[in-house]
C-alpha cells in the first residue's frame, strides 16, 4: 500500500473519530413544548467548533416514516431553516404553528432535526461527516393547560400478557423513559424498550426469558424541563 493511500485511510479514520464524538452544535434544550396559545417558540442553537457551520432545521413525524394518505401536512414552520453560524456565536431559531389538525385531547409529538454542514476541505485524502442533533417537539392542546405532564408517569398502568409486559399510558401526555428495571426473587433485568410511550396507547414490551409474574418494574423517566425523577413502582401479579 502507498504512504499516499495509507495516509488517505489515516486521515478518514481521524475523522470518523472527531465527527463520533464530537458535535460542533449544542442545544439550548432537550426538548420543545409548544403549547397551543403560543404564538411562537424558541430554541437556541450554539456553534461549540473552531470553524463556522451552515446548519439546515426540519420537523418530522413521530415515529419517522408515519403520514397521513398523501403527503402529511406541514404543523410547523421554523425561520430560519438555513442559516451560518459562526464559531462560537448563537442562532436563534423561533417554530409557528402552520396548517393542519392535530389532537385536540391528547399531545402530538415530533422530531425536531438540526444539521450541521461543515465548511468544503480541499484535498483528496479528506473525508467530512456531517452530524445531526434530534430532540422532540411537544405540541399540547389547550385542553391541557394548568395540568402536570409528571401525572402521567403516576398513571402507568402495567400487566403481564401473552408471555410480554403490557405498558398502558391513559394520559394525554407522552412518556419518556430513561431506565426501566424488572426485579423478582433478589434478581434484576434491565429493559431496553421502550424509549417513550405515546399518549393513550399500550406498548408490548419483551420480557427476559423466564420472567414470569408476580415482578415488580422500576422505571426513571425526563420531565418537560430535561429532569430525571424515578416512576411509581409497578406491580405486575399473575
Amino acid at each position: 500500500m502507498s504512504v499516499v493511500a495509507r495516509s488517505g485511510i489515516i486521515s478518514a479514520l481521524i475523522w470518523m473519530l472527531v465527527s463520533s464524538t464530537h458535535a460542533a452544535f449544542v442545544l439550548g434544550s432537550t426538548r420543545i413544548v409548544f403549547d397551543e396559545d403560543d404564538r411562537d417558540v424558541s430554541l437556541a442553537v450554539t456553534n461549540t467548533s473552531s470553524i463556522a457551520y451552515a446548519g439546515q432545521v426540519w420537523l418530522d413525524p413521530f415515529p419517522v416514516g408515519e403520514k397521513n394518505d398523501g403527503e402529511p401536512p406541514s404543523y410547523f414552520a421554523v425561520t430560519p431553516p438555513l442559516f451560518r453560524l459562526e464559531s462560537g456565536k448563537e442562532q436563534l431559531l423561533r417554530f409557528f404553528r402552520t396548517e393542519g389538525v392535530l389532537p385536540k385531547d391528547k399531545e402530538s409529538v415530533f422530531w425536531l432535526n438540526v444539521q450541521e454542514i461543515p465548511p468544503q476541505v480541499k484535498g483528496k485524502n479528506v473525508v467530512q461527516f456531517a452530524q445531526r442533533v434530534r430532540i422532540k417537539l411537544f405540541y399540547r392542546p389547550r385542553s391541557m393547560l394548568g395540568t402536570d405532564s409528571r401525572e402521567a408517569a403516576r398513571k402507568l398502568g402495567a400487566a403481564f400478557s401473552g408471555g410480554r409486559l403490557a405498558l398502558s399510558n391513559n394520559s394525554p401526555f407522552s412518556i419518556s423513559f430513561i431506565q426501566m428495571v424488572i426485579k423478582k426473587g433478589g434478581k434484576e433485568w434491565s429493559l431496553k424498550e421502550p424509549a417513550m410511550i405515546l399518549p393513550k396507547h399500550m406498548e408490548m414490551v419483551s420480557l427476559p426469558p423466564g420472567v414470569t409474574p408476580p415482578f415488580k418494574v422500576y422505571f426513571r423517566y425526563i420531565s418537560d424541563y430535561g429532569g430525571h425523577h424515578d416512576g411509581p413502582i409497578l406491580e405486575v401479579k399473575g
